[in-house]
């Protein structure tokens, strides 16, 4: 009973709580979601991980029976008829120091490698979607800001209209209002481009369409936590995550491992290796011969073919360890810039908020001068119209500050730790 109760009143909540949540809303978080779901470049390096990952099964194959059946027609001597000889052949490997396990641990590097590359492009694809984003959340705030221009644009000509058949203006102060008239609904229209341009390039790194014109009045309002967390972390500890964290200096180590195992393996190649064998072989007038053993295989001289090919690797390893160092190098110095830019951003916020309260306290008192008619409606049009400029001017420092918080995770390769405090 008390189930069925409990039953009723979480129906009844979610009737009457459903109605009030957000229809049609897009989240950053979901955005990313879509885009590492359905961006064909993600796509293609999740393939291409598959691709190499099969190379781990194929390296194994070496430990499994191998089955040769030949048949042969030929002439003999001392026989007038046509021989024929059919024979059936089976080995298997047992082992080899230079066989299919170290193929095997190469092949996992490899894997490996490419894991991390795609994980690269996952997070460049990732910082791209948070920087575009927060550009279409920016131009979905200005769109009230914008009519409200369009509207005061729009009265403020016409009365300029009236004064000028009244000839209550000069031509110098009409042909201000006319270039006013032209600037301000210019800005409009550039909006308009603006606002498409930036959507355009969302559906790209999502990987789908999400603002059809064919579907205007259904297009998505963009849902952005504005709250901007700091902490206390010093840069040093940020550039230690990114060092940790980063994919390049993962897959770099992936490679100075791969070229010293290749290395082992064509040192190993001069040992021996152990196989079962086995022979079935029928020849005419039904004379059959069977024999198994164990076959062992020795490279006593190659013309030092592996020696050179060792010091090959070798060399690709040296090569790694620069390239391992340098991608250090370069993490050190990029998440130096975005931890700068960021405190540089943070300062630049904390000035516009008192700018931006004692704009606000302007346009309250002068909707109090408009109730008492100390200014005209137009004027308060006019009011409104900046008060909403300094609001999204606000909003544009916000916007920047949060892209350059994001820019320092994407940085230090969006590590759990860091995201926490994002």
């Amino acid at each position: 009973m008390l189930t069925r109760k409990k039953s009723l009143i979480f129906f009844l909540v979610c009737l009457f709580v459903s109605p009030l949540l957000p229809q049609n809303t897009l989240t950053i978080s979901k955005a990313i979601e879509m885009a590492h779901k359905h961006n064909p470049s993600i796509k293609a390096y999740k393939l291409n991980t598959q691709a190499i990952k099969s190379g781990e099964k194929q390296a194994m194959t070496g430990y499994h029976p191998q089955l040769t059946f030949k048949a042969n027609e030929y002439f003999a001597s001392h026989h007038k008829d046509l021989q024929n000889q059919q024979t059936l052949q089976a080995s298997q490997l047992i082992y080899s120091f230079a066989g299919p396990l170290q193929e095997k641990y190469i092949a996992k590097k490899n894997t490996a490698i490419s894991k991390y590359q795609e994980e690269l492009q996952k997070n460049y694809i990732r910082n791209q979607v948070e920087t575009i984003f927060l550009q279409n959340v920016l131009q979905q705030k200005k769109n009230e800001s914008i009519k409200k221009l369009r509207i005061t644009t729009e009265t403020t000509f016409k009365k300029a209209k009236n004064k000028k058949v009244q000839k209550l203006i000069g031509k110098n102060e009409w042909l201000q209002e006319k270039a006013t008239y032209k600037n301000n609904m210019a800005t409009v229209n550039f909006y308009i481009d603006e606002v498409t341009q930036t959507e355009k390039q969302l559906e790209y790194l999502i990987g789908q369409p999400i603002f059809s014109k064919k579907r205007s009045k259904e297009k998505p309002t963009l849902i952005w936590n504005k709250t901007i967390k700091t902490n206390s972390k010093t840069l040093e500890s940020y550039i230690d995550t990114a060092i940790k964290n980063r994919p390049e200096i993962k897959s770099s180590q992936k490679n100075i491992e791969k070229f010293q195992a290749y290395a082992d393996l064509y040192l190993k190649k001069y040992l021996p290796s152990i196989s079962a064998t086995g022979q079935v072989q029928r020849n005419t007038g039904g004379i059959n011969n069977h024999n198994v053993g164990i076959g062992l295989t020795w490279n006593l001289f190659d013309g030092a073919l592996n020696f050179h090919k060792q010091d090959q690797a070798h060399a690709n390893k040296l090569k790694s360890i620069m390239e391992k160092e340098s991608n250090i190098q370069l993490v050190r110095y990029e998440v130096s810039n975005a931890y700068h830019a960021l405190q540089k951003a943070l300062k630049e916020l904390n000035a516009q908020k008192q700018t931006f309260k004692q704009r606000k306290n302007e346009f309250e008192l002068q909707k109090q001068q408009f109730k008492i008619g100390i200014i005209s409606e137009v004027d308060l049009n006019i009011a409104k119209y900046n008060f909403e400029q300094s609001k999204i001017n606000f909003l544009t420092y916000e916007i920047n500050a949060a892209n350059k918080k994001y820019n320092l995770n994407y940085t230090c390769g969006y590590a759990k730790n860091i995201e926490r405090n994002a």
